[in-house]
């Protein structure tokens, strides 16, 4: 893919600027109109009418890492959203944090010792997967239970049986194959199970899919200034089609898109290389460590076979030396130790050098 960068400047730095890391999401869906698109896709009721009041929690829960998303709505619904592009099991835990937070936040200042019960919003918690993938995407909607995690491993079903807590992750796998993303970029069609492109969600989903896309298709690997030409020359081209237009008509959207999304492709890049070369280096390791133990076993095997043969020779020396003492002939003395002539005439010419 090539488009010109004329009409939208690129930044000259080489540098990421950390202010923009964790935020484009964010941006994208901090507007009513956006979120309602969010809700109606994933199948949960949109009120028209009502409030909803963006939550950008602090301090942050997990090392440098805040929830992507969540929101109030109308103060009865309370939505937690995290984007991933690798498939992770420990979702419901995470979010189980970011949940308990939060809650902390909504009731700071409550009695929570009082007899009257205090009114809480429902929870609700989503993972949206985005991404290129090698394999075929099967389900649109998956999910993922705390409890699954448990070590109890009990057998009962869901439908029979309550766990004492539990917490309910919907997954939606918004990511693409090559050749889903080939046609994208050609014919610009999307998979049908998007149900078309109308929607913000997936336009954002195919923005990023196309980043990812493009940025391994040129193996920019560490080329930061490259990297951020790509992601420029990708929201041109989602301004062409009128996708994501009130976002990429704003320069700040269009260097947040550009500064973060480079900048995460390259570090996942880095950390691939690092885990690559880690692997190399630890099996490299490994096999000399191997090595040396079958080189040491080897050794001890050979030392103590031939520790055993010079014990034996010098027991024989010893049998011989005292059979000789007594005047006996050579051939009683083989005979005797049952063994043949040649080997005890050897054994006592040993035995005259040794005396000499």
């Amino acid at each position: 893919m090539s488009f010109s960068s004329e009409t939208i400047p690129i930044a000259s730095s080489n540098r990421v600027n950390p202010k923009f890391a964790d935020t484009f999401f964010r941006k994208v869906f901090d507007q009513k109109e956006a979120i309602q698109d969010l809700l109606s896709f994933i199948g949960e009721p949109v009120p028209m009418e009502g409030t909803f009041q963006l939550v950008q929690r602090d301090p942050v829960l997990i090392g440098s890492r805040r929830n992507d998303l969540s929101f109030l709505w109308d103060q009865r619904f309370y939505y937690f959203f995290e984007q991933q592009s690798t498939e992770n099991y420990n979702m419901p835990v995470r979010l189980l944090f970011y949940v308990s937070h939060a809650l902390e936040n909504y009731l700071m200042g409550k009695n929570l010792f009082q007899k009257k019960r205090i009114p809480l919003p429902e929870v609700k918690c989503y993972v949206l997967f985005t991404g290129i993938t090698e394999e075929s995407i099967e389900e649109l909607e998956t999910e993922q239970r705390l409890s699954e995690a448990y070590l109890s491993q009990r057998e009962q079903t869901r439908e029979s049986f309550f766990f004492d807590l539990e917490l309910c992750v919907h997954c939606f796998h918004l990511k693409v194959t090559k050749k889903e993303m080939e046609r994208f970029l050609e014919e610009n069609e999307v998979p049908q199970r998007f149900r078309g492109i109308e929607n913000t969600l997936i336009q954002y989903a195919m923005f990023v899919n196309t980043v990812k896309y493009e940025l391994k298709e040129e193996q920019v690997e560490t080329n930061t200034v490259r990297a951020k030409e790509i992601v420029l020359e990708i929201c041109e081209l989602f301004l062409e089609r009128n996708y994501l237009v009130s976002y990429f008509q704003n320069q700040e959207v269009i260097d947040m898109a550009v500064e973060q999304l480079s900048y995460e492709e390259i570090i996942r890049f880095q950390e691939r290389e690092e885990g690559r070369e880690e692997g190399i280096k630890e099996g490299m390791e490994r096999g000399i460590k191997e090595g040396i133990e079958k080189g040491i076993e080897k050794g001890i095997e050979k030392g103590i076979e031939k520790g055993m043969k010079e014990g034996e020779k010098e027991k024989l020396k010893r049998q011989v030396s005292k059979k000789l003492a007594k005047g006996k002939s050579v051939e009683t003395i083989a005979e005797e130790l049952e063994d043949n002539i040649d080997t005890i005439w050897k054994v006592i010419i040993e035995i005259k050098k040794g005396n000499v």
